[in-house]
């Protein structure tokens, strides 16, 4: 709860400096943002003080997968597989997956290496651990 708490008062925070200015703003990608953090923050162990270029890019894709998702969803024209694949939103969809998967493949791989290192055993000791470090079997 500590993590969904804090990623809260930070985009209240962020929410309370636009709306000095007395104008709308669009709440979207910010409510968005907030939920990739308290899952990166969760599931990875990493939050916004710890994005890499490779993490800001898996931010990307997942917006873009989200805002893809959304218009295939309107377009009955993309219902089909085959045909939404030959269109540049399915090659687009496509590449955004592959950087997600490619991310996801990462992030296990370094957590794996980490864990094998005498340094990382602390989180063995820890009262909660991330949802990775549960999936990978640490004890």
């Amino acid at each position: 709860m500590a993590v969904f708490a804090d990623s809260a008062r930070a985009m209240l925070d962020k929410w309370e400096e636009k709306a000095r200015d007395g104008k709308s703003f669009d709440i979207f990608c910010d409510v968005g943002h907030m939920t990739l953090n308290i899952l990166l923050k969760c599931i990875f162990g990493k939050g916004d003080s710890d994005l890499s270029h490779r993490d800001r890019s898996y931010y990307r894709a997942i917006r873009d997968l989200t805002l893809l998702l959304q218009q295939r969803i309107q377009s009955s024209q993309y219902h089909n597989d085959f045909i939404y694949w030959l269109t540049p939103h399915g090659r687009c969809f496509l590449r955004a997956c592959q950087v997600a998967h490619d991310h996801r493949d990462q992030v296990i791989k370094e957590r794996k290496a980490a864990l094998q290192d005498k340094k990382e055993q602390e989180i063995k000791n820890r009262k909660h651990r991330d949802f990775l470090d549960i999936l990978l079997g640490v004890q």
